[in-house]
């Protein structure tokens, strides 16, 4: 899990996922500023919470702070089964022993191939993001960031796929996975390449897990369906905040996890799963 704000809905969420016995490997943003009171709450609730990285929205470090706590579990020695990639804004619907269908080897992950990107996501390809340690610095990263995007938008300085020519894949970040394949990522000097040749790619959360399992002989196990109820369509947000106009739907949805919320939006949608499947 990766978290960087809200504690109170955090520490929810955390509690609920304890409750129905799932082991979590927290890493908090660097810049958050949770009080070492708080984070001592954390540390009770987690097996790892790390600190490593200061994530900007949809960056580079926000791969290398889950693939650091996929190295955690691996190291563990723990015979966990499955993998699942959560925020602080995630809560899981009801016990994972609820889905026993579910985990039977299938991966749970949204992927596109290469030849579905759509053309804004093509330019993420070809421009390359030269200044993403710069990233941090909003401002200033946005201005050198428009001067270099028209740089290379210049005959022949365009990239038309990674040095590595690794076919890309697209999807979100929040997926399940076995722990087999969570330890050959860890473990994958392919993975590891992949993961620091993506660093020049804006938003590179969307690819890397993709391009790597779809890569590899497990792709036939994908599941399209990532188990995550987000509402994409109501108008409300991109994904919107859950509130009880979603009780039903989360219900009804068969989906393990439910995401985005808060505490200012999500208190009383929380609070009825709660009720129905067991107060954290």
């Amino acid at each position: 899990m990766t978290a960087y704000k809200d504690f109170a809905m955090l520490v929810r969420s955390l509690r609920r996922l304890r409750m129905f016995d799932v082991d979590v490997y927290l890493h908090v943003d660097r810049k958050t500023r949770f009080a070492n009171s708080e984070m001592e709450i954390l540390k009770g609730l987690c097996r790892t919470v790390q600190t490593c990285y200061d994530i900007p929205w949809g960056g580079h470090e926000h791969i290398q702070a889950i693939v650091g706590l996929m190295r955690d579990a691996v190291l563990s020695g723990e015979p966990y089964g499955y993998v699942h990639t959560l925020s602080g804004q995630d809560i899981v619907i009801k016990p994972l022993s609820s889905f026993t269908e579910y985990w039977d080897g299938t991966i749970y992950m949204k992927s596109i191939p290469r030849h579905d990107f759509p053309e804004n996501v093509e330019a993420r390809i070809a421009h390359r993001n030269l200044l993403h340690s710069w990233q941090k610095r909003r401002r200033v990263w946005q201005t050198a960031d428009l001067l270099l995007q028209k740089i290379q938008a210049l005959p022949g300085l365009a990239r038309s796929q990674l040095l590595s020519q690794t076919p890309l894949h697209k999807g979100e970040v929040w997926l399940s996975m076995p722990f087999a394949i969570c330890r050959r990522i860890v473990e994958s000097s392919e993975a590891h390449a992949l993961l620091h040749e993506l660093r020049t790619t804006y938003i590179p959360e969307e690819f890397f897990f993709q391009s790597v399992i779809m890569n590899w002989e497990y792709a036939s196990r994908v599941n399209q369906r990532n188990l995550r109820y987000t509402d994409w369509h109501s108008g409300r947000g991109r994904p919107a905040f859950l509130d009880d106009s979603d009780f039903g739907p989360i219900l009804n949805s068969g989906d393990v996890f439910a995401r985005k919320v808060s505490t200012e939006k999500s208190d009383s949608v929380v609070t009825r799963l709660e009720a129905e499947y067991g107060k954290s």
